[in-house]
């Protein structure tokens, strides 16, 4: 007697069953991870792609805030002094100032930009007219004069303070001044293309010094023309300094050093002082192709200069 019961089990055990959807969905997911992990090595969860997402977005909200944008503000037309425009500026801007008389001092204690536009003039009656506070700030394009003739003995057109490093000041005229540029302990000032005149009234002691450097470094004087000073360039322990292409005259030192080491005091011109170069205990200076004429005592004078060439 056939038991068709058996053969019908076993032919039953032999035919496959058709799976499940949960194993279906699980073979194609594991399908489709070999497929992409071929395409895309590193897989990133859903988890991850939010936590990036929360991440970038938390360092743009702390960097934009740093993201400075410059400004120009503009004096003449905005503002009607350059006082109040300074109160308004930011680090980074620029004021530019508009042809025109300014009758003011004013104290500089962001890192910005002045910039004169056609030649204002700014006239004050005695003091500093500008004083520099601030790193990297630029004055240019500016005619800076008093109106007073009773100027105390050290009232400076710009005085750069110490700490206002990397100070540029250029193409500017200071005229009828007592000091014309005066700094202490600076570092990597630019002074060039100035025109600067002290007070021809005076006897040249009595002056001021055209450009007044104690403790400065590297610092760049370049092609200015200073007129009546006391000293056109007086320096002090000032080091690494560039003196080059500027032209001196009517003055008691064209070049006035003391205790200067390193320095390029080359390509001037100094005539009708008293003396000339004026090079005075230093170290390893250079010191070729100046044109010195028409002074009184020295073209040149050399004390104590040590190791330098000539």
């Amino acid at each position: 007697m056939t038991n068709y019961e058996g053969k019908d089990e076993h032919r039953t055990s032999n035919v496959e069953r058709p799976m499940s959807n949960e194993k279906q969905i699980s073979n194609a997911e594991r399908s489709a991870h070999v497929s992409l992990s071929s395409s895309f090595p590193i897989q990133y969860s859903m988890l991850d792609v939010r936590c990036w997402t929360f991440f970038m977005s938390l360092l743009l909200l702390l960097v934009l805030p740093s993201i400075s944008y410059t400004k120009t503000l503009t004096v003449g037309t905005d503002y009607r002094t350059i006082g109040s425009a300074l109160e308004q500026a930011q680090d980074g801007d620029v004021i530019e100032v508009m042809q025109g008389e300014y009758k003011e001092n004013f104290k500089i204690n962001k890192s910005i930009h002045i910039k004169g536009i056609d030649n204002p003039v700014i006239i004050a009656s005695k003091g500093n007219i500008i004083e520099i506070s601030k790193p990297d700030v630029i004055i240019e394009g500016l005619t800076l004069t008093y109106n007073d003739a009773d100027l105390a003995p050290s009232d400076t057109a710009i005085r750069i303070l110490k700490g206002a490093d990397r100070a540029t000041v250029r193409n500017n005229r200071l005229l009828n001044v007592m000091f014309g540029i005066w700094n202490l302990d600076g570092k990597d000032l630019m002074i060039e293309n100035n025109t600067i005149v002290s007070r021809k009234e005076l006897a040249k002691h009595k002056r001021g010094n055209c450009i007044n450097l104690t403790g400065s470094q590297s610092v760049r004087i370049l092609n200015n023309t200073m007129n009546h000073c006391r000293d056109g360039v007086y320096m002090e322990l000032c080091h690494d300094a560039t003196v080059v292409g500027n032209n001196i005259k009517n003055s008691r030192y064209a070049v006035h050093t003391m205790w200067v080491d390193r320095g390029d005091f080359s390509d001037n011109i100094a005539h009708d002082n008293l003396v000339g170069l004026a090079i005075m205990y230093t170290d390893h200076s250079r010191i070729n192709g100046n044109l010195s004429f028409g002074n009184r005592t020295h073209g040149l004078l050399l004390i104590q200069s040590l190791r330098s060439e000539i």
